[in-house]
């Protein structure tokens, strides 16, 4: 498990992971459950789509997509080019975190090393990621089913309906182009599940 998440971080982003901790929220996964099976029964598993997508947020956010879901209000400011959902960038988009008591973190780093960092209120831009006091940067790794997917442009509220779809549904999500797509815009946040929260350094890997 946690050789398949770094594998993932590192196919775009060469740095230092120096943790990776799953984040359990037994409510969230439930809602989460539930939606997939919706898609799953009204699409098939050929059109489910379920990815893991990287997301980027500010680090005050964090705390409440542990407890709460992702919401699009709180979304990053360049998920407005493809509508008001929520923002996912599978890669270079990092996010601070903090940890609350109502939330269950297991370590899946080998040897159980746990580096926490304190989170500064002020935020720190450098390649879309936020810092840490110590230096560290952080990022969400989300278990997302994007079902359908189709163009998405400004000014979206809701996905476009499918023409191809006999009972005119919406598409389950919206990307930036048809072919090998970099973002995934969703507007409903029970199609996600905020799994992983990756912790790495500014430190290029092998250095």
């Amino acid at each position: 498990e946690y050789n398949s998440i770094c594998q993932r971080f590192h196919l775009t982003v060469n740095k230092q992971i120096v943790s990776i901790i799953r984040i359990q929220n037994t409510k969230l996964w439930q809602k989460y459950a539930l939606t997939r099976k919706h898609i799953l029964d009204d699409f098939g598993v050929q059109k489910l789509n379920e990815l893991h997508l990287f997301h980027g947020t500010d680090h005050q956010n964090i705390e409440r997509i542990c407890q709460e879901g992702f919401d699009w209000r709180l979304s990053v400011k360049n998920g407005q080019a493809y509508g008001k959902g929520r923002l996912y960038i599978y890669y270079l988009t990092a996010a601070s975190t903090s940890k609350h008591s109502d939330i269950s973190h297991t370590l899946l780093q080998p040897n159980n090393m746990n580096s926490s960092a304190k989170i500064i209120k002020q935020k720190h831009y450098l390649r879309n990621s936020y810092y840490s006091f110590h230096g560290l940067q952080y990022m969400l790794v989300a278990r997302v089913v994007c079902g359908r997917s189709t163009n998405g442009y400004s000014g979206l509220t809701r996905p476009p309906s499918d023409p191809s779809d006999a009972k005119n549904r919406l598409f389950n999500s919206v990307t930036d182009r048809s072919e090998s797509p970099q973002i995934y815009c969703i507007f409903d946040s029970a199609q996600s599940y905020p799994e992983y929260l990756i912790e790495y350094t500014s430190v290029q890997n092998g250095q």
